[in-house]
């Protein structure tokens, strides 16, 4: 199966899924005939529309008649997850590929059947194709004959909007959620406290926002570039007795490292909470059928 020889139903586009859309024809994944758009906002599908030419539709009418979809992404708020069910019980499809956080594969499988779920957790930097995205394939994804063409369909996906890591279960999703998914607000929280101390030592605040982002692009190259290590950069720039080293001692003597460490952990453990909120009381539902698949493995 070539990645581009099926079809794809987003359920829901809002900025995470419009910029996941847009990487995908834009990198030539899909063309505007082999996508769809079920969205229950009217501006937003006709924006949609507009500006990708691609099939846009209200989630109750999604893709009727269609029996060549490979995968499905859902891209609706966590708490939509069940508005999405009837149209899921109502598709043909080989894969469904969910970026709801907190929403568990169980919570679906529960409702929908035995469904090939790959769950995904992107961040923001979807939108500059910078994301790093941690994907988890349950079960019936790993037991499909399809397997290793949806998998790289997947990440062929995942990886035109940065760097993709496959997690063996689906706690190190809610891990991930707690390092790479909450990770940018982390690292715009600090930009925005050295942008707060330039501007408290003088700086205008054009000034201090230029001296700190700039500071923080620089870094990342020099990492990135060289393999070198935080830590042994860290150490290289912290000469004894010097201004660095000064600073560093303020970090150590308020514990930064300990409590970006805690930081992590509330988040993790948030993460964790919510999707024991997704959990299913309901009967295990049992009207998706593998026959449902599409055709047989080429």
């Amino acid at each position: 199966m070539k990645t581009n020889a099926k079809k794809i139903l987003f359920i829901g586009c809002g900025a995470m899924g419009e910029a996941i859309l847009s990487s995908c024809l834009k990198n030539g994944l899909y063309s505007p005939e082999e996508v769809f758009v079920a969205e229950s906002d009217s501006k937003k599908r006709s924006e949609i529309s507009l500006s990708y030419g691609v099939q846009t539709m209200i989630p109750e009418e999604a893709c009727r008649g269609e029996n060549n979809i490979s995968a499905v992404i859902a891209a609706v708020k966590p708490q939509e997850a069940e508005s999405i069910i009837p149209i899921l019980k109502n598709t043909r499809f080989q894969m469904l590929i969910t970026i709801m956080a907190g929403v568990s594969c169980s919570y679906l499988t529960d409702r929908v059947g035995e469904i090939p779920v790959l769950r995904v957790m992107p961040n923001m930097c979807v939108k500059v194709s910078k994301s790093v995205s941690a994907l988890f394939a349950n079960e019936n994804l790993l037991a499909s004959p399809f397997k290793n063409e949806l998998m790289e369909e997947a990440e062929k996906i995942f990886s035109a909007l940065g760097a993709v890591i496959r997690v063996k279960t689906e706690d190190d999703i809610a891990r991930a959620t707690a390092i790479s998914g909450s990770g940018p607000a982390y690292a715009a929280y600090f930009i925005e406290a050295l942008e707060e101390a330039a501007a408290a030592l003088g700086f205008s605040p054009d000034e201090a926002g230029f001296l700190s982002l700039k500071t923080f692009e620089g870094t990342l190259a020099y990492l990135n570039e060289t393999g070198e290590s935080a830590a042994s950069l860290r150490k290289k720039v912290t000469s004894p007795g010097g201004t660095t080293e000064a600073a560093i001692r303020i970090y150590e003597e308020n514990k930064l490292k300990e409590t970006v460490s805690a930081a992590c952990r509330a988040a993790y453990e948030r993460a964790v909470e919510l999707g024991k909120k997704k959990k299913v009381s309901e009967t295990r539902q049992t009207d998706y059928e593998p026959g449902r698949e599409l055709g047989k493995k080429e």
